[in-house]
């Protein structure tokens, strides 16, 4: 008799070391693959709405290689540090990041390096870091932008991005391990951009 769909998940998940007492006992394919997606190193928290359907189950096993990258640590540059000869404190104030949001002010900034290149204007000052120690290639950058588009850099590192529309631009930070890219994006909708009047 030829094995079902549910039995070849159960081999899967009994050879990656799972024991039979944690079989599902329901006896659909959903919970199987369930299970193995657990056994494989997935996580409940990366499952959505989607993953109650068979499809969804099927994607989220797709999307392990990507779950399993650890992301860069994105914070917002000490206010007391320098960035392209910009006391930080000179472009921002009280920036945090809760739950992927950026909240805070930016100052409308009109001389010194970064406006000389982009022009004057809001910028955003962030550290990079990540400590995964994965062979990895990074890259990031506001979407949309004025043309900078992304650029690599390697962590520990710093960046300063022009904040031209905080509800339409999102910032971006690309990872790649092994040929899979894992990508976070943070809404600046929470940003308070200083007028130009105030500086000018």
């Amino acid at each position: 008799m030829a094995k079902t769909i549910r039995d070849e998940l159960k081999d899967k998940f009994l050879a990656a070391g799972g024991s039979q007492a944690d079989v599902p006992n329901d006896h659909t394919i959903r919970s199987m693959q369930k299970a193995l997606y657990a056994q494989q190193g997935g996580l409940n928290e990366n499952l959505t709405n989607d993953s109650q359907t068979i499809a969804g189950m099927v994607k989220a096993e797709n999307d392990l290689a990507v779950n399993s990258i650890a992301s860069v640590k994105v914070s917002p540059k000490d206010p007391d540090d320098t960035i392209y000869e910009h006391t930080v404190s000179d472009l921002q104030e009280n920036v945090v990041i809760r739950d992927g949001k950026f909240y805070g002010k930016l100052k409308y900034v009109t001389e010194g390096a970064l406006p000389d290149r982009w022009g004057a204007g809001h910028f955003l000052a962030i550290d990079l870091a990540d400590e995964s120690g994965d062979t990895a290639t990074y890259k990031i950058g506001h979407y949309p932008s004025e043309s900078s588009g992304f650029v690599e850099f390697t962590p520990p590192d710093d960046a300063a991005g022009k904040v031209t529309d905080k509800y339409n631009q999102k910032l971006y930070v690309f990872k790649t391990v092994d040929g899979v890219e894992h990508t976070q994006v943070f809404d600046l909708s929470g940003l308070d951009l200083e007028p130009a009047t105030e500086t000018e």
